[in-house]
């Protein structure tokens, strides 16, 4: 079977999981494919040729929302970058949802920018908008009803090595308004990279039941865990160094100390519809065995179900 793979740096970056983790099992040729458009022969005669082709998804709308931001948080901060791609000029709305890197009650701010013209865009930093040592997540609106495209930028230039990498934020549309997400890769300080999961409570209301799955490679027994307090709309449940679970995280099932070392696949399932990212970097919790790696981070979006 022939598989090909066509996107930016996102479809890239799942080509090499596939090839790492998959293709070794099912010897399936696979290639990635950069660009849509100004194809190469090579290119093109490979599409022709695939059994399977995997797209991204994209699409548009009003509002999107981001499970992550971060102001001078561990080191990192991060920007919003919005685009207008609607058919008029407007104003562009960026709601935060932060705790004090996940201590006391979630707070908000909205800030406003523009009028943005089509096609132009505009950023928004959150070491400006945000107080030192914010954490959250940030829900962006077009005030004009127009559609808008955001990515956000995470990143610090204060630890060795630099983190510099990016997200898509989610639109608001049926495809994302479901309780379930799966995210193909997490990492538990394995070979010295670990992974952080940030689940948007996108919903209505609070969701008091968001479980979160971790299955081992390999047929280690899975662990679940879950938010240990209602987690408020557009707010985001946070979690990082599952192996020994921070406040705020309650085991379910299984033994989370079984999942040092380790790397598999996680199943988000929650009471409000959700969307969630993975975030890896290097890392090092004791136990671990091998020191942080000298790595850049990597973050890639979870697919609803």
């Amino acid at each position: 079977m022939k598989i090909v793979f066509i996107g930016n740096c996102q479809a890239g970056a799942l080509r090499q999981l596939y090839v790492r983790y998959v293709q070794p099992y099912t010897h399936h040729d696979s290639y990635h494919v950069a660009s849509y458009e100004n194809l190469t022969k090579a290119d093109r005669e490979r599409i022709v040729a695939a059994d399977v082709v995997v797209l991204q998804a994209q699409d548009f709308a009003a509002k999107a929302y981001c499970p992550l931001a971060r102001s001078n948080a561990y080191n990192l901060n991060t920007g919003i970058n919005v685009q207008n791609v609607g058919a008029s000029a407007q104003k562009i709305k960026v709601t935060y949802s932060y705790t004090n890197l996940g201590q006391g009650s979630v707070q908000t701010k909205t800030v406003e920018k523009g009028p943005v013209n089509p096609n132009a865009g505009v950023s928004f930093f959150t070491w400006e908008d945000l107080p030192k040592g914010s954490l959250g997540s940030a829900v962006v609106e077009g005030m004009g009803g127009g559609n808008i495209a955001v990515i956000v930028n995470d990143e610090t230039f204060s630890l060795n090595p630099n983190r510099v990498t990016a997200y898509s934020c989610f639109p608001d549309n049926a495809a994302t308004k479901t309780n379930k997400v799966v995210l193909p890769q997490y990492k538990e300080f394995f070979l010295g990279d670990t992974a952080g999961v940030q689940i948007q409570n996108i919903g209505n209301a609070a969701a008091t039941n968001i479980r979160v799955t971790y299955y081992p490679n390999g047929g280690g027994a899975p662990v679940t865990f879950k938010n240990s307090n209602p987690v408020q709309a557009n707010a985001s449940f946070n979690l990082y160094r599952v192996s020994n679970p921070l406040p705020g995280v309650t085991v379910v099932s299984g033994t989370p100390s079984t999942l040092l070392n380790g790397f598999g696949s996680v199943v988000i399932e929650a009471d409000q519809p959700v969307v969630a990212i993975a975030n890896e970097e290097p890392g090092f919790t004791p136990g671990a065995n091998k020191p942080a790696s000298n790595q850049d981070a990597k973050q890639y979006e979870g697919f609803n179900q």
